[in-house]
């Protein structure tokens, strides 16, 4: 007999550990944190939803209500996933601890395993699916699953938390420069490195009640983010991307928020349009910094520095006064 079906976008049970399904209460959910071969807690979590007996089954997986699918082979047209596993037993989700930490939903689900009756044919014993990022409704299969859960769904090897450490940087976008770090870091799959070398009026005399974080990076892709707000060129309202083209992006704050970094004023961004050229962009004011517009200097050129550096400088600490 199936059921009613469940959403995975719902951290269920809700409130615990362990329970039944929001959707359903005839399937019990399960929460837990994944470890690793040595029992250490990683950065992801699960949220299971299974059956006991094979006589009751899911017949309905969705996100938000909506059905998923699974990309065909070769890139062909999406199949749903009801279509390529009617019986399901068992739907395992897993999602980053850290960057989805939200009480009640999962914003962005990194990875499925599913147990049904297709899976027990053709996979050995579960199937295996990573998020495309379409919304959370396109899903791809996973191929090679060495070290993968197995029984125990929070338990994994290195070769899966590598998987989702890897989702997770595409997914949740984690190849970024963050203009509130003040010392150097990383990406959760280590492809991004960025160095972070702060610049005071001893350094520069231009700088004097201000201070400047000079953010370096070697990484394909990037975006430029302050705390957990991805920036957007004001311009154009996208979001602002940087490139191994781009390899330098510098921030600049007021001394006296040199601790809190409450209010970035300007950013000094190499913009591969001006041919690699730095240009100045400012702060609109928006309460969580997001919106940035590009400032052209008086002299024409591309370039803002000197007294017309400092001028903006103080118009934008003036303008940020209530720090």
């Amino acid at each position: 007999m199936s059921t009613e079906g469940i959403d995975i976008r719902k951290k269920c049970p809700e409130g615990k550990s362990l329970g039944t399904c929001q959707d359903d209460s005839q399937v019990e959910a399960k929460r837990g944190r994944l470890r690793d071969v040595d029992n250490r807690e990683t950065g992801y979590k699960y949220c299971r939803h299974k059956y006991d007996s094979h006589k009751l089954w899911i017949d309905q997986v969705t996100y938000g209500n909506q059905p998923i699918k699974i990309e065909g082979n070769d890139g062909k047209k999406s199949i749903s996933f009801s279509d390529i596993h009617p019986k399901v037993w068992e739907v395992t989700t897993y999602y980053s601890f850290e960057h989805d930490n939200g009480k009640t939903t999962i914003k962005v689900p990194l990875a499925l395993r599913v147990q049904s009756n297709t899976s027990e044919y053709n996979c050995g014993n579960y199937c295996w699916y990573e998020n495309l990022g379409r919304d959370n409704l396109t899903w791809r299969s996973i191929s090679s699953t060495q070290n993968f859960p197995e029984d125990d769904p929070g338990k994994g090897g290195n070769e899966f938390k590598n998987k989702l450490d890897e989702l997770a940087c595409k997914l949740h976008k984690l190849h970024i420069v963050d203009i509130y770090k003040i010392s150097n870091y990383k990406c959760a799959c280590g492809k991004a490195n960025v160095t972070v070398t702060p610049i005071t009026d001893k350094n520069d005399g231009d700088l004097k009640g201000y201070i400047k974080y000079e953010y370096s990076y070697a990484s394909d892709k990037n975006f430029v983010r302050y705390k957990r707000v991805n920036i957007k060129d004001g311009d154009d309202d996208k979001l602002l991307t940087l490139n191994k083209d781009t390899p330098k992006l510098s921030a600049y704050y007021w001394d006296q928020d040199e601790k809190r970094r409450k209010k970035p004023l300007l950013m000094e961004v190499h913009v591969q349009r001006f041919s690699g050229i730095p240009v100045i962009v400012s702060n609109n004011g928006d309460s969580d910094s997001k919106q940035w517009t590009m400032i052209m200097p008086e002299s024409g050129e591309l370039q803002l520095k000197g007294d017309e550096l400092k001028k903006a400088l103080h118009k934008q600490s003036a303008n940020f006064s209530d720090l």
